[in-house]
């Protein structure tokens, strides 16, 4: 009797399917046919990175619909782990299609489960398949557990490659060539040379402006290419000292947050600030032209629709032409307004019609570049076309991306950063960069001194601390270095210490019982008194670690 009750594989899925939809109803504002739920969470297939949007296809209704399910139950309120999850279901109905003209989740076997694990080499490095496979695992498991597919199957397991590089601790120095992820020094030490040189196109200008930010504080380029003109920002903290920071909007869930500015890069953040203001000065007065509408430009010039505008005109709009390669289309329009020409009516209609190239979401380009720092005209970076100064876009990590690019193919045949100012760069061979290699390279630096892992994941903008490790490329005798100043653990060290008649001797018990007093004091403390109780204890620790100093330096005289 018990065997003829028991659900089938498919109505043991569509019971879980329909439950998931069920709940989704009662929640407002979620459309669950939606192939997008926003925050990067998408049931497309698997298609290449730079594929358009366009030529993306949906996953399989059927399957799509179950995928939807699990991740709706399981991972709705974290983005990134849904993401990761929709990745392995892709991977799994490109297996089932292999096997079968239909992408049905019931029919999983041990060989479909190959499949997908030798589909995920063919596609990511051993690092992500090792992800993939630990994911698909917990899948394996759910779909067993439901009776969704045979329990047999949970038995399935992979023999992954060894990943020659995951045996090797990541910690590697940042002077190091060896360590993809670190960047070249001479590469800094190149564009240095260019920030600080007197002569230097716009794209110089963007390029070693970005790259100046990006040193500034450990941001990815998408953060830096979204940051405000307003974004920097000063303080006076509790000692009176000014501190200066960045205004950011951390992706990846963390949001808006500062992100403070050692005060050795304070001068450096305000030129390149300074300098991408000027480079924008005429993208973002379009944007607050065209925002401000169509009455208001009248006002500001004091006329009426009809009546002619002159040169002067586009002074007191804010526009800045003398220093800028025009284009030829530009040169016209100008020279017909110094004629008189054009009425301020045409000219409304024309700066319009040049930003109509609007999105799916209705918006104009405009709207994107206004107000924000890294605000471009179309071709100016590009000295062959000339600048068209009635047009406004907002600077893309493309921009960035195509300047350190190798191949000139890749490149469309303009001439990279190295290549332009050959003169700064001595060494013959060529350099290569990413943006994020700074990332990687300022949270190294920051493990290197008394930041806490908190400190270090709140100024890169992380929610997790133990994302850290992946940016923390310390070499081991760094630690070692490290961990001997904090523990002295050596016999000399304790002797040292021991050696003064007036030292007090902390023990384990004394500690305990400290520690224990500050923990209910902080509880029945406020926001402000905690923060202040922090300060103390960060100064304390600063103390502490001066006298370890101190007294490491004396064992090196001793011995």
């Amino acid at each position: 009797m018990g065997d003829i009750m028991k659900k089938t594989p498919e109505e043991s899925k569509n019971e879980f399917i329909i439950k998931a939809k069920a709940l989704a109803a009662t929640q407002l504002h979620f459309d669950w046919d939606n192939v997008s739920w926003g925050r990067g969470v998408t049931f497309y297939k698997y298609s290449s990175r730079n594929c358009k949007k366009e030529h993306k296809r949906n996953l399989s209704f059927e399957f799509c619909e179950f995928v939807k399910a699990y991740v709706y139950s399981f991972h709705l309120e974290n983005s990134n782990k849904a993401q990761e999850v929709v990745k392995a279901f892709r991977l799994i109905e490109i297996a089932l299609l292999k096997f079968s003209d239909k992408a049905e989740i019931t029919k999983l076997t041990h060989a479909i489960l190959d499949e997908v694990i030798l589909e995920a080499y063919q596609l990511f490095i051993p690092a992500t398949v090792q992800k993939i496979y630990k994911e698909i695992k917990v899948i394996n498991d759910f779909l067993c557990n439901k009776e969704i597919i045979s329990i047999h199957v949970k038995t399935w397991c992979f023999k992954l490659e060894k990943d020659n590089d995951s045996d090797r601790k990541p910690n590697q120095s940042a002077g190091d060539d060896k360590n993809p992820k670190l960047p070249d020094l001479r590469v800094v030490e190149f564009i240095g040379k260019v920030f600080r040189s007197e002569h230097k196109s716009p794209r110089d200008i963007f390029t070693t402006s970005i790259f100046a930010l990006l040193l500034c504080a450990p941001s990815r380029i998408t953060e830096v290419m979204n940051l405000n003109d307003d974004c920097l920002i000063k303080i006076i903290d509790s000692n009176g000292v000014e501190r200066h920071g960045l205004r950011f909007f951390a992706v990846k869930g963390f949001g808006y947050s500062i992100k403070w500015i050692p005060d050795s890069m304070v001068s450096v953040a305000q030129e390149a600030i300074s300098r991408l203001k000027a480079l924008g000065v005429n993208a973002n007065t379009i944007s607050v032209i065209i925002s401000n509408g169509e009455v208001n430009l009248y006002k500001k010039l004091n006329k009426k629709p009809f009546d002619p505008m002159i040169i002067t005109d586009l002074k007191k709009l804010g526009f800045d032409y003398k220093l800028v390669n025009l284009s030829k289309e530009c040169t016209a329009f100008i020279k017909k307004l110094n004629k008189g020409e054009v009425s301020v009516k045409f000219f409304w209609n024309y700066i319009n019609k040049k930003d109509v190239n609007k999105d799916f979401s209705g918006m104009t380009n405009s709207h994107y570049a206004k107000g924000k720092l890294v605000a471009l005209n179309y071709n100016q970076l590009n000295a062959v076309k000339g600048d068209d100064i009635f047009t406004s876009i907002k600077g893309t990590k493309n921009l960035i991306k195509n300047e350190f690019l190798s191949k000139v193919k890749e490149r469309i045949g303009y001439l990279n950063i190295f290549e332009r100012n050959k003169f700064e760069n001595n060494n013959l061979e060529p350099l290569t960069f990413n943006s994020h290699q700074l990332r990687h390279l300022l949270n190294t630096l920051a493990q290197r001194t008394k930041l806490s892992e908190i400190e270090i994941a709140f100024w890169s903008g992380r929610k997790n601390i133990n994302h850290n490790y992946n940016y923390n490329h310390v070499t081991e005798d760094e630690m070692i270095a490290m961990s001997r100043k904090l523990l002295m653990n050596s016999e000399n060290d304790l002797e040292v210490i021991s050696e003064p008649l007036n030292s007090t001797i902390i023990d384990e018990k004394f500690i305990e019982m400290t520690m224990g007093a500050l923990r209910m004091k902080a509880k029945g403390t406020k926001s402000q008194a905690k923060l202040a109780m922090l300060e103390r204890l960060i100064a304390f620790r600063n103390k502490i670690e001066g006298n370890l100093n101190e007294g490491s330096k004396s064992d090196n005289q001793i011995s």
